[in-house]
């Protein structure tokens, strides 16, 4: 987005804080990769706004993507209670159950947001849960749900530590991918990824599996 257009959006919040302007700014920081302005600005917005639907999806999207998972349910609640007929926000609940691998209640929730009318959210959010039905067991049902796209989002937010730990539970789930195992090494220090990685592999797996036991256990204590 041009910076003309980003200052024209900034001034007219500027000039009416109460107003819905505060969307259409959240939603160029968004774009823009600045998800902390964002947030701050939908903050600051709902405070006036508390039913604007799409507002607060977009917080919640943004929680989400920071692992806060409660909140986001949270905050797309909301978002279904100040518009039922909104289908956004249905579609960000879909994505929790999806990731928490409850793709029962993430069937509920997805068919009630295509019922309202098929968008480019829902059918992908309809491609990864029929792919998840197919290949994964219901014994892998409570593992983290991790993709290329969040090691994206992870880096560039800066959480590399998160990044990196993602692509090793890729690496896990695809031992087979080359091009999944060169882009862990490539996040690994220098010393790590360059001492034998495929004798490593094996190790790396079972970490990621305790890992996933551990995150297991924590999610069953917390129900």
């Amino acid at each position: 987005m041009p910076d003309t257009n980003l200052k024209q959006l900034q001034e007219k919040w500027k000039n009416t804080p109460g107003s819905e302007a505060f969307y259409p700014l959240a939603c160029a920081y968004f774009e823009l990769g600045l998800h902390d302005a964002a947030a701050d600005v939908l903050q600051q917005g709902l405070r006036h706004c508390q039913t604007h639907a799409k507002g607060l999806t977009l917080l919640g999207t943004i929680q989400y993507q920071r692992g806060d998972s409660d909140e986001a349910r949270d905050t797309f609640n909301q978002a279904v209670n100040a518009d039922p007929v909104c289908s956004d926000p249905l579609c960000g609940l879909a994505e929790l159950e999806i990731a928490a691998g409850n793709c029962t209640r993430a069937e509920t929730w997805l068919e009630r947001a295509e019922s309202l009318g098929e968008t480019t959210w829902s059918k992908r959010l309809r491609r990864e849960l029929e792919c998840k039905e197919a290949t994964n067991p219901a014994v892998e049902s409570e593992i983290p749900f991790v993709t290329e796209t969040m090691v994206n989002l992870y880096l560039k937010q800066g959480m590399k530590e998160k990044a990196m730990a993602t692509s090793q539970q890729l690496v896990a789930q695809n031992p087979h991918d080359t091009l999944l195992r060169r882009r862990l090494n490539e996040l690994l220090p220098q010393s790590a990824s360059s001492s034998e990685p495929q004798e490593n592999s094996s190790s790396s797996i079972e970490s990621c599996l305790n890992a996933w036991l551990r995150a297991v256990e924590h999610r069953k204590q917390r129900r």
